[in-house]
């Protein structure tokens, strides 16, 4: 009776582990040395790439109701530790430090990386920094959110996956 089990529930696992994987697209960046997946019902926006300051929008719903994840270059060199103290020192002299929630995660590859997360009258802020070993910087997924802006919360979704799935490369 036991293998039956066995044999069912590796079944089982095996259909969930391809539903998972067919719907889910890749990003893979070599030169930053990070990869994600995110849900194939959002598109990356290849019109809206800037190059300098990277900055890649991931977008969910259609014109003019669509919200983007943005993954963008943070514009700092350096570590995670100094970068946080300066932003710190910004939310500090913004008058908003104490609305601001913040997170350690641990990445799927084994870094760390903080989430930052601030409600404003406009919507919820989620900004997900991690450093680049690859390259020194300090890089983002950078989302906005609202009852208007996502009303399905599928942006908010696409955030989380990324930020589940993230891998960053040591060197």
């Amino acid at each position: 009776m036991f293998p039956f089990l066995k044999r069912f529930a590796l079944l089982t696992l095996s259909l969930s582990c391809v539903s998972i994987s067919a719907n889910a697209a890749e990003y893979h960046n070599p030169d930053l040395g990070i990869a994600f997946t995110y849900p194939d019902s959002i598109k990356r926006d290849s019109a809206n790439i800037s190059t300098a300051p990277l900055k890649i929008p991931f977008t969910a719903g259609t014109p003019p109701m669509s919200v983007s994840v943005l993954l963008k270059d943070t514009g700092s060199i350096g570590t995670l530790d100094d970068f946080i103290t300066r932003e710190h020192a910004e939310q500090k002299s913004g008058g908003y430090f104490g609305q601001v929630e913040e997170h350690k995660h641990q990445l799927a590859s084994g870094q760390h990386g903080i989430e930052l997360i601030r409600q404003t009258k406009y919507g919820t802020i989620y900004y997900f920094v991690f450093p680049t070993p690859k390259t020194g910087k300090i890089m983002a997924l950078h989302l906005m959110t609202s009852e208007i802006g996502d009303p399905t919360g599928e942006a908010l979704k696409a955030y989380n996956q990324m930020k589940g799935s993230l891998h960053v490369a040591n060197k």
